[in-house]
């Protein structure tokens, strides 16, 4: 019967469902602390605290990517009216809040390389458009 498919459809997925809510709700207060961390920086901000909120961008860019794939194994399953309100909120949120980093970011990292197309290939600044032809 439909009802008994649907239960033990629900059941069966459960557990990462509430797994992708536990991380979800732990990535948005994360993004709720981080940006007032970022609302309190100074200006000029202090390079090390701009350093700190980075690593923690990079690291939780790897969460980010770890809910994104439950809430795509969730949808596989049949849960995408449940998954993607919640994703939606999350990658807002995380745009809004990366946006408002990213400028402290780029003067941090422009003190250090003040070259406008930089050679460092890891340099987050750089446009590196045109280096090639140089």
């Amino acid at each position: 019967d439909l009802r008994g498919a649907r239960r033990r459809k629900a059941l069966a997925i459960a557990p990462q469902w509430y797994q992708y809510r536990r991380k979800t709700d732990d990535l948005l207060q994360w993004l709720d602390d981080i940006e007032r961390s970022v609302a309190e920086l100074p200006d000029p901000a202090e390079e090390q605290r701009v350093k700190e909120i980075g690593s923690e961008f990079d690291e939780k860019s790897e969460d980010l990517k770890e809910v994104q794939g439950l809430a795509k194994e969730l949808s596989d399953a049949g849960a995408t009216s449940l998954v993607q309100p919640r994703l939606l909120q999350l990658n807002t949120r995380w745009q809004e809040v990366e946006a408002k980093f990213t400028p402290y970011r780029r003067q941090s990292v422009s003190s250090l390389c003040p070259v406008p197309i930089c050679p460092v290939p890891t340099c987050p600044v750089s446009t590196r458009v045109g280096f090639n032809s140089m």
